[in-house]
């Protein structure tokens, strides 16, 4: 089961793995993968291109091209592979 709660937008190519929970006023852009078991937290914004690793929690925003684990979620890896600068 995946939660998504009020006023959730979510981009192409996401992928959400079980027991996961998107709060209210949250944004998703494409190419993301969030771990079983995540929780993002509401007006978090997620950028391109982002692996949330699982049972991680989001308090923030997270930058473009980063894996991102554990509670709270802080980056461990960046990848410039598909970013456009």
């Amino acid at each position: 089961n995946v939660t998504v709660g009020h006023d959730v937008s979510i981009g192409d190519n996401c992928f959400f793995g079980p027991n996961s929970s998107i709060l209210g006023g949250v944004t998703i852009k494409e190419n993301v993968l969030i771990g079983a078991g995540s929780i993002i937290l509401p007006k978090v914004r997620g950028s391109k291109n982002v692996v949330l690793g699982i049972n991680s929690s989001v308090y923030s925003n997270v930058k473009e091209g980063s894996t991102v684990m554990t509670t709270p979620a802080r980056e461990v890896f960046k990848s410039n592979l598909h970013n456009e600068d």
